[in-house]
């Protein structure tokens, strides 16, 4: 069976993929595939991640308790955090996302720039999103944590001049989750492949997707290999990347439950990924 452990990049996976699904069973998948590492978006089908890992794990401890030793690293718990837009009850969550984070030594905490059309936000936006960064810090450095957020450049971020000008307002470069779905319809095909080779060093995650349209109005959800992002060619300038990113496929039956089984969908990528015309490796 094809194993992305035998590639010189380093794998990782969304439980987006099957919200019923528990940690066991993401972490049988991750051994099957040869995958290092989950990001925690939805667990046993709830996406409230604070509230099902204390029905499951009672507290931090516990949960830490209960990853230790296992075949797969979780390295990100997915929030709704968004710098550019607040909503009640979000800076609560953050925190208790943190205290789980902390305990079981995972590093980072997701939060997005802002969901929605990819329109240019508004000056109090921007605003916005500079003042919750420096809340986060603040928040950080008095609790002394380790863990830290990433943001998910869904809305804006993955352009090279909006970032630019959100490091310029907020004195530091804010490490990125780069999703070339969202890049795509953002900025069409080929200035999302440039935007990456300008944020890479800046972009230590990707989330690696095909989209079935390059129109945010469009269809979004499709097979690996069914849509508009030539993903070979993507996972060939990730090949080339100095540093590597952590490439994390995101199937997102979560939001559309048509969509085939996440099985299926590995198998679609692995399909592309490992014909010897498609990449720079035998994988």
């Amino acid at each position: 069976m094809f194993s992305f452990s035998t590639t010189s990049l380093r794998w990782g996976i969304s439980t987006l993929g099957d919200s019923d699904a528990d940690l066991d069973d993401w972490m049988k998948l991750c051994v099957e595939r040869g995958i290092s590492e989950l990001e925690l978006r939805v667990l046993s089908g709830d996406k409230d991640l604070s509230g099902i890992l204390s029905r499951l794990f009672v507290s931090p401890a516990g949960f830490a308790a209960a990853l230790r030793g296992q075949p797969a690293r979780v390295a990100v718990l997915s929030s709704d955090f968004r710098l550019a837009a607040e909503k009640e009850g979000d800076y609560g969550e953050l925190l208790s996302y943190a205290l789980w984070a902390e305990a079981a030594d995972i590093p980072w905490l997701r939060i997005f720039d802002k969901c929605g059309p990819h329109v240019p936000w508004m000056e109090d936006e921007w605003g916005s999103a500079a003042r919750r960064l420096r809340w986060w810090r603040e928040q950080r450095a008095r609790n002394e944590w380790r863990v830290d957020v990433i943001v998910e450049a869904h809305n804006a971020l993955f352009n090279p001049e909006a970032y630019r000008r959100f490091c310029e307002m907020t004195g530091e470069e804010p490490p990125l989750i780069f999703d070339i779905g969202h890049a795509v319809r953002g900025l069409g095909l080929e200035r999302a492949f440039a935007a990456w080779k300008e944020l890479a060093p800046h972009a230590p995650r990707v989330h690696f997707k095909d989209v079935a349209d390059s129109n945010f109005q469009g269809d979004k959800h499709c097979l690996p290999g069914r849509g508009v992002v030539p993903l070979a060619d993507f996972y060939r300038l990730l090949q080339e990347s100095d540093p590597q990113p952590t490439v994390v496929f995101e199937w997102e039956r979560f939001w559309n439950r048509n969509l085939p089984p996440v099985g299926e969908a590995l198998d679609a990528l692995c399909s592309i990924l490992s014909s010897p015309d498609s990449t720079s490796e035998k994988l």
